[in-house]
């Protein structure tokens, strides 16, 4: 097998991530088309406006609201309506007409607002998972369930930042003890390859951050039950990603 650096890897995330890119002029802003694919195979949009004191306005434009209501997911349950608002509290960002944004106060400020706001719309496309008869429950909380019922003792929901200054919001998270690193999990119900790249670059920036550096850290991705794609799992194994499925309970056990 060949083996890569993760300083190679990254380099190569970014420059398949530039040229996945495409930004559009328009009218009164700038549309940026992300490598991120929605539930239909779509590239994500976000959309840039210049706003006085060097203000950058960044927003959906309402189309993740359009297309769950093309797919006619009902957003108004009490529970799909909280699990929206704690999206929205979770990256800080507001909800005014269907339209998701927020604004970044300077350019500095720009690539983390970015990366809230495209967490946050494929968060929110998740939702149409729970769009099924008889819904046994939403992965997160599944999985969030079974952490707390086999007593692993983390957390959940916890920000770090990494090397960058980037602020990442994870999923669950078990402090470093002397028979484990520090290990950060990452709960996603379907993967594909744009998800594990994604998170190569989370994973490296945060390795490299001093405090986590010093006792290590492992970085899980738990998934759903899918196959995993050859192209993801040789990904994640170039980058010291762990993939563990779901229903691999044995495996899940062993990470506390």
């Amino acid at each position: 097998m060949v083996q890569y650096k993760s300083d190679l890897l990254i380099d190569t995330y970014l420059d398949w991530y530039k040229k996945k890119i495409t930004v559009k002029e328009l009218e009164n802003a700038e549309q940026i088309i992300t490598p991120y694919v929605n539930h239909i195979n779509d590239r994500i949009s976000i959309f840039i406006e210049f706003l006085d004191n060097d203000n950058i306005r960044l927003s959906d434009d309402g189309i993740t609201f359009d297309e769950l209501d093309l797919m006619s997911l009902n957003i108004n349950t009490e529970t799909r309506k909280k699990l929206i608002a704690d999206t929205l509290l979770k990256y800080s960002l507001t909800l005014d007409n269907g339209i998701i944004s927020t604004v970044a106060e300077n350019i500095n400020e720009f690539p983390q607002k970015k990366h809230n706001l495209i967490q946050a719309i494929l968060s929110i496309y998740d939702l149409l998972m729970t769009n099924r008869t008889n819904v046994k429950g939403i992965f997160k909380e599944e999985a969030l369930t079974f952490f707390f019922e086999n007593d692993f003792g983390g957390n959940a929901g916890v920000k770090f930042t990494g090397e960058s200054g980037i602020d990442y919001l994870i999923d669950y998270s078990l402090g470093a003890t002397t028979k484990r690193p520090n290990t950060i999990i990452k709960l996603q119900n379907n993967v594909e390859f744009a998800n594990v790249t994604e998170q190569v670059f989370i994973a490296q920036d945060l390795k490299n951050e001093p405090t986590l550096k010093n006792k290590g850290l492992r970085y899980v991705m738990v998934i759903g039950n899918q196959k995993i794609p050859d192209r993801v799992a040789q990904a994640a194994s170039y980058s010291d990603i762990e993939i563990i499925r779901f229903e691999e309970k044995a495996e899940l056990l062993a990470l506390k």
